[in-house]
């Protein structure tokens, strides 16, 4: 059986991966979508092999399996599970530090943790080209709305989702 690609929405807290998952849900029926932050209890290496075991155990009926969470590549190159998929297609939701921040502090995170995730957000910016192949695209999720980013979303799934899955595509 062909390996399907697996798609993976990342970005650091607070960018609104969560405000976008329904209108993804609602885009693309065809395939799965989870939001992999509700693991709270497992350790990161836990539930990256988790939800890459879902995403595979999904793919063997040929559907295509979209995850949303705060996950760098490396940590997905670490899992073993990585290998049952043809590719893993990854795009960063991003805002300005400012937005982040303000959306932070609302959670109650504390300085510290609204630095690392300044941090990992100036990461995905500044590798977007060089640590993913292809590419990482980035949305600003504070120029455009849920909606507007679910479409983006849509259309960079159904680039990548190989020929030899062919869907039957809504217009939208």
């Amino acid at each position: 059986m062909p390996k399907t690609p697996l798609f993976i929405v990342t970005g650091a807290s607070c960018v609104g991966k969560t405000s976008v998952i329904p209108y993804v849900r609602s885009q693309l029926s065809e395939f799965d979508v989870f939001d992999m932050d509700l693991e709270g209890s497992l350790t990161p290496e836990h539930a990256i092999d988790h939800w890459l075991k879902v995403a595979h155990q999904i793919s063997l009926s040929d559907r295509g399996t979209v995850l949303f969470g705060t996950i760098t590549p490396e940590a997905v190159q670490k899992s073993e599970i990585k290998n049952r998929f043809s590719h893993i297609y990854y795009i960063n939701l991003h805002c300005d530090d400012e937005v982040r921040a303000k959306r932070l502090r609302e959670k109650g995170a504390e300085e510290g943790q609204i630095q690392k995730h300044a941090i990992l957000a100036n990461w995905f910016i500044q590798n977007a080209d060089s640590a993913f192949t292809p590419p990482i695209s980035t949305i600003d999720t504070s120029q455009h709305s849920p909606e507007q980013c679910a479409k983006f979303i849509r259309k960079w799934v159904l680039k990548y989702w190989s020929s030899r899955y062919p869907l039957e595509i809504r217009a939208n």
